[in-house]
């Protein structure tokens, strides 16, 4: 999924990143604490 946004926005001229570690596949942003997003908001990484 990840790849086919950054192929469809390749043209937008927009960034596109992947959270990094501490939310798991499938999991609802709700349910995590903010230190654990803010980290993985820290650390993403540029796709």
């Amino acid at each position: 999924t990840a790849h086919y946004v950054a192929e469809r926005l390749a043209d937008a001229h927009v960034t596109v990143s992947r959270l990094a570690h501490g939310v798991p596949v499938g999991g609802e942003l709700d349910y995590l604490d903010d230190g654990t997003l803010s980290a993985a908001l820290k650390a993403r990484r540029e796709f």
